[in-house]
């Protein structure tokens, strides 16, 4: 092999370790903005959720403090009811 084949030899070895190296560094490039993608992705869907739980966490709130409001309104009416029995309706 003369100097020249083995200069060309180098030389084209150079270049498709350069060409493995920039395909390298670009696929890394895409999966890392995949990931990143997929990162908020997952962020914007567990905000979602959180919210969607408060919002239900309120409304089940806000529905037992009247559940409640009905029972104590009940009670007394029974309590009232019982009292009067009892009194004969004399206060």
């Amino acid at each position: 092999m003369s100097s020249d084949q083995l200069q060309g030899a180098k030389d084209t070895a150079a270049q498709k370790a350069e060409q493995t190296k920039n395909f390298g560094e670009e696929k890394a490039g895409q999966a890392k903005d995949g990931t990143q993608a997929m990162a908020q992705g997952t962020k914007d869907k567990t905000n979602e959720a959180g919210k969607t739980t408060k919002e239900k966490t309120i409304d089940g709130k806000n529905s037992s403090g009247g559940m409640m409001q009905q029972a104590g309104d009940k009670a007394k009416e029974t309590f009232e009811n019982a009292k009067e029995a009892m009194t004969g309706g004399n206060k």
